[in-house]
C-alpha cells in the first residue's frame, strides 16, 4: 500500500519551541527531557524560561503524560489558586495513584538552578579572529501564539458549553459506536432537527481564531487514551489517499505509534475540512465513506459551515458551532500576556484592536507582539460604514464629542456616498426641533454650503482637479453636519440615487429625438429640455388629434421625420418631470388605430435610422412586425393600450424597413391568392 501522509504529532506541533533542535552537552541534566509546567514561573519571563530549557536540550510537553520529566511547579495561577490546585498537578496525582508516572515534582527554585545561566553559541572563524567584535543583541525570535498556546480547556476563551459537549462525546465514543449502547436523543419541537450525538464523527465549525484546532486536540490529550493524529490542508487529502487511510488507520482499534513501544488509540483530526478543493478531488466523498465505518474517532474542523461541501459533511456528523469570544475577554486575556512580558497596554485599547481583528486572538497577539505594546486607538474610519459615519455626525450627542478633524475624516470613509447621505438627511435630524427663525437660517445656510460642495464636485469630475476633495470634504459634510444636527435613529438611502436610472432613460430619449430632428431644426439636447421647443412641438402634433384631423398630424412628422414612439414615448415623457399630463391618452381610440394604420401603410419615408445593440431580424420576423402592426391598430379601435416600452423600442430600431415589409406581405398575399385560384 503507498504510504500515508505522516501526521503530525500534537506533542510536537503546538509550538516551534518543541521543534527546535540545539546541541548542548550530554552531561546536561535536562538532555533529552520533556518538562511540564503547572503553571507559568514567577521570578522571571516564562518565555525566557522556556528558551532556557531548549538550549539546555530540553524539550515542553503541553500536557502531562506518561512520558514527562519533570512537573515544575511555578507561581500562581491566572485566576490566584496554588501551583498545587493546578489541572496538571491533579492529573499528576491520579497517574501517581494508578502507579504509572514517572515524573519529579520539582519547585520553581530548584528547577531554575538547573538551567544554563547563559546560552552558549559556537564561534565562527570570523568571530574568532576578531575578539573586539560584539555580537547584537537578538530577539526572541518565538510567536506569542505559539508560546502561550492553552494546554487546559480552561483556558480556552469562550465555548465552555460546545468545548463540554465535545468532550462528553469523544468520552462516550466507545460505548456508543463500538459497543451499541446509544444515547437517547431529545428532541424539543421548535427547536429544528434533533442532534446527533451517536454519530461516529464531530464536526466544529466557527470562524477563525476562536480556538477550534486547540481544544479539539486538548480534549483528546487530556482524555488520557488516545493519541492524535492530525491531517490539515498542508497535507495530500485526495480520495486515493482517504481510502488508504480508511482501509489502515480508521479500521484499527489500536496502532502502534513509534517511541512509545505500545499500542495506543488514535483520535483522527481532519483540519480545514471546507479547504478540499480541485487539489484533493473526491476528497470529501471518501471522508464521508470513512466516517460510515471507521473505528477510531473522527474530529473535522471547518470555517464555512454553509460550504456545499460541508453541508453534505454535516449529516454524518455532530454538528458543533463555535462563536466569537467576547471582546473583554480576548482584551483581558492579552493584557495578562503582556503582563508576562513586560508590557504596559491599556484595556480599552486592547478591546478595539480585539475589535479590529474579530476577535482573532491569532491575530490580535500577532498585531500586540509587532507593535511591542504601543497601541493606539482603533481606526474609526476603517470600521464605520457610510450609513453610521452619517447617523454620527448629524446626532447632535455624538457630533458633541468628535472634533472637527474626525468629523472631515468621516467624510472619506465613502466620499461619493457620505455626502449624499448628509444632503438627505440633515433636515430630518431637525425635524424635532421648533421651527423657528434661526433654525430655518442653519438649513438654509446648510444648504449653500452643500451647493459649493456641489460645484467641487463636478469640477472633481470634469478636470479630475482631486485637489479640491478635502475642500469638498469640509463645505458638503464636516460643516453643513455641525451647524443642523439633531436627533437621526437611521439615514435614508439618497433619493438622487434612485432617480439615476430615471436621468438615463431622459438622456437615452432627448438623445434620440434630438437625431431625427437635426436634420428639419436647429435645436440640440440641450436647449430641447431647457426651452419650450418640445412642448411647443408636443402640442402641434397633438391638437390635430384631438379633432380627428390625421393628415395633418401625419404630414408635421413626416417633416420632421418622427414616428408614432416619438409622440407617445419620448416627448410624452420629457414633459412629464415638470409635472404635465400624458394628453394622448385624451385621444379617442378610433383615431389612435387609424393613426397607427396610417404610420405603417409604408407610405412615410425615413429620414435616420439608428443602430440596433439586437441582432438583425430575419425575413420572417420582418414580415410578423407588419402583422403585429395590424394588429396593434385593430387593438387601438377596440380600445385597448399597446403602448408597451419594448415594442415601442423595437418599432423604433426597425423602422427603416416598413415599406419592405408592407411589399412582403402584400406579396405573400397575392402568392396565396394565386395558388388558391389554380
Amino acid at each position: 500500500k503507498p504510504a500515508l501522509p505522516e501526521p503530525v504529532s500534537a506533542a510536537s506541533a503546538a509550538t516551534p519551541l518543541r521543534n527546535l533542535a540545539v546541541s548542548t552537552e550530554s552531561a546536561n541534566p535536562l538532555q533529552g527531557k520533556i518538562i511540564c509546567f503547572a503553571s507559568d514561573v514567577f521570578s522571571i519571563p516564562q518565555a525566557e524560561v522556556e528558551r532556557r530549557v531548549e538550549l539546555a536540550g530540553g524539550k515542553i510537553g503541553s500536557a502531562l503524560s506518561q512520558r514527562t520529566s519533570f512537573l515544575v511547579l511555578g507561581g500562581k495561577l491566572p485566576d490566584g489558586r496554588p501551583a498545587r490546585e493546578s489541572a496538571k498537578y491533579q492529573r499528576f496525582l491520579d497517574l501517581q495513584r494508578k502507579g504509572t508516572v514517572v515524573a519529579e515534582v520539582v519547585e520553581e527554585e530548584d528547577f531554575l538552578k538547573l538551567l544554563p545561566k547563559e546560552a552558549k553559541h559556537p564561534e565562527t572563524k570570523g568571530e574568532a579572529q576578531n575578539p573586539q567584535k560584539q555580537a547584537k543583541p537578538t530577539q526572541n525570535p518565538f510567536n506569542w501564539v505559539d508560546i502561550f498556546a492553552p494546554f487546559q480547556l480552561n483556558q480556552l476563551l469562550g465555548n465552555n458549553a460546545v468545548i463540554q459537549r465535545l468532550s462528553d462525546w469523544l468520552r462516550d465514543w466507545e460505548e456508543v459506536v463500538l459497543r451499541g449502547k446509544k444515547k437517547a436523543v431529545s428532541f424539543q419541537p421548535g427547536h429544528g432537527a434533533p442532534e446527533n450525538i451517536n454519530a461516529r464523527a464531530a464536526l466544529v465549525s466557527g470562524p477563525p481564531g476562536v480556538g477550534k484546532t486547540t481544544a479539539a486536540r486538548l480534549v483528546a490529550q487530556l482524555h488520557g487514551a488516545y493519541e492524535v493524529l492530525e491531517y490539515n490542508a498542508s497535507d495530500a487529502r485526495s480520495q486515493k489517499v482517504i481510502q488508504d487511510m480508511a482501509d489502515g488507520i480508521a479500521q484499527n482499534s489500536a496502532i502502534s505509534f513509534p517511541g512509545s513501544g505500545s499500542k495506543r488509540k488514535a483520535v483522527i483530526i481532519m483540519d480545514e475540512v471546507d479547504g478540499i478543493g480541485a487539489g484533493d478531488r473526491g476528497g470529501i466523498a471518501a471522508l464521508i465513506k470513512m466516517i460510515k465505518t471507521t473505528r477510531n474517532p473522527i474530529i473535522c474542523i471547518c470555517n464555512d459551515r454553509q460550504h456545499q461541501k460541508v453541508r453534505n459533511l454535516a449529516s454524518s456528523c455532530y454538528d458543533l458551532k463555535f462563536s466569537r469570544p467576547a471582546k473583554a475577554a480576548v482584551a483581558q486575556r492579552c493584557a495578562d500576556i503582556a503582563r508576562r512580558q513586560g508590557l504596559k497596554v491599556d484595556l480599552r485599547s486592547l478591546e478595539a484592536l480585539a475589535e479590529s481583528c474579530g476577535c482573532d486572538m491569532r491575530v490580535v497577539l500577532n498585531q500586540l507582539q509587532m507593535s511591542g505594546g504601543s497601541l493606539g486607538g482603533k481606526d474609526q474610519e476603517v470600521m464605520l460604514g457610510p450609513f453610521e459615519a452619517c447617523r454620527k455626525l448629524l446626532n447632535a450627542s455624538e457630533a458633541a464629542r468628535t472634533s472637527f478633524d474626525e468629523r472631515q475624516n468621516l467624510f472619506f470613509v465613502d466620499y461619493s456616498m457620505v455626502g449624499l447621505l448628509i444632503q438627505e438627511n440633515y433636515l430630518r435630524s431637525m425635524e424635532r426641533k421648533r421651527a423657528d427663525l434661526q433654525v430655518l437660517n442653519r438649513c438654509a445656510y446648510s444648504a449653500d454650503l452643500m451647493t459649493v460642495g456641489d460645484i467641487f464636485n463636478q469640477r472633481i469630475g470634469a478636470a479630475q482637479e482631486w485637489g479640491l476633495l478635502p475642500h469638498c470634504a469640509v463645505v458638503s459634510c464636516a460643516y453643513p453636519a455641525w451647524v443642523t444636527n439633531g436627533v437621526l435613529a437611521y439615514p435614508s438611502f439618497p433619493a438622487a440615487l434612485g432617480k439615476m436610472s430615471t436621468l438615463s432613460r431622459s438622456r437615452r430619449l432627448v438623445m434620440e429625438l434630438q437625431m431625427h430632428l437635426r436634420l428639419s431644426a436647429t435645436v440640440d439636447g440641450k436647449g430641447m429640455m431647457t426651452s419650450s421647443y418640445g412642448e411647443l412641438l408636443y402640442r402641434r402634433l397633438l391638437e390635430p388629434l384631438k379633432k380627428g384631423n390625421i393628415k395633418e398630424t401625419v404630414g408635421l412628422m413626416d417633416a420632421y421625420g418622427l414616428r408614432r414612439e416619438h409622440l407617445v414615448e419620448h416627448l410624452t415623457e420629457l414633459r412629464q418631470h415638470v409635472g404635465s399630463q400624458d394628453e394622448f391618452k385624451q385621444v379617442d381610440s378610433k383615431v389612435k388605430a387609424a393613426l397607427t394604420r396610417e404610420l405603417n401603410s409604408g407610405s412615410h419615408a425615413v429620414k435616420v435610422v439608428l443602430p440596433s445593440k439586437r441582432k438583425r431580424p430575419s425575413e420572417d420576423s420582418g414580415i410578423q412586425h407588419g402583422e403585429e402592426g395590424e394588429a396593434e391598430a385593430e387593438a387601438e379601435a377596440n380600445g385597448e393600450d399597446t403602448e408597451d416600452e419594448e415594442t415601442q423600442t423595437s418599432a423604433l430600431i426597425k423602422v427603416g424597413k416598413a415599406k419592405a415589409k408592407a411589399s412582403a406581405k402584400r406579396g405573400k398575399k397575392a402568392k396565396s391568392f394565386g395558388t388558391e385560384q389554380q
